[in-house]
């Protein structure tokens, strides 16, 4: 059975994929949010990426699937509904409260645009074991510049 809904979450999704292989920001400097510098170089470990449109087909599909913030877990800012807060630099033992399984779907964003946030705890997901990590690139950016409802604390924010 596991294989099965494994099979049926990458049919879902790899239409849907971006990009898969290597995440890089290029000489974007630094994220001012975060204050961390821009990736510069390829991370050691490939993960893919998707876009908006394929974040969104995912909520809407209840295809099980963990989505990490990983900008400042204590603020309020606005998340993707359903998000969860965690730092880039959790532990295995803080990853493991918020994702029970090595084989869940796990989806990780940050700001957006030069921010290395989402890029920077994929890698360690992946470093980590987790087998089916995909990066949202864009963003809570990308997320609200669609239009597309967000959440503080819990209760959905209107845009």
């Amino acid at each position: 059975m596991k294989i099965i809904n494994r099979q049926w979450i990458w049919a879902l999704l790899i239409p849907a994929i971006l990009v898969v292989g290597y995440t890089s920001y290029g000489d974007e400097g630094v994220c001012i949010k975060c204050n961390e510098e821009a990736v510069k170089a390829k991370p050691k470990l490939a993960h893919a990426e998707l876009n908006t449109a394929a974040l969104k087909a995912v909520i809407g599909s209840k295809v099980p699937v963990v989505i990490l913030d990983a900008r400042n877990p204590g603020g309020d800012a606005k998340r993707i509904p359903g998000a969860k807060a965690i730092s880039h630099k959790a532990s295995l033992d803080e990853v493991k409260v918020l994702v029970k399984s090595k084989d869940a779907l796990v989806v990780t964003y940050c700001g957006g645009g030069a921010c290395p946030l989402s890029a920077k705890l994929a890698a360690s997901l992946k470093k980590f074991g987790y087998r089916n990590v995909i990066e949202y690139p864009q963003g809570i950016k990308g997320w609200i510049k669609a239009g597309l409802k967000t959440e503080v604390k819990g209760k959905i924010a209107v845009q």
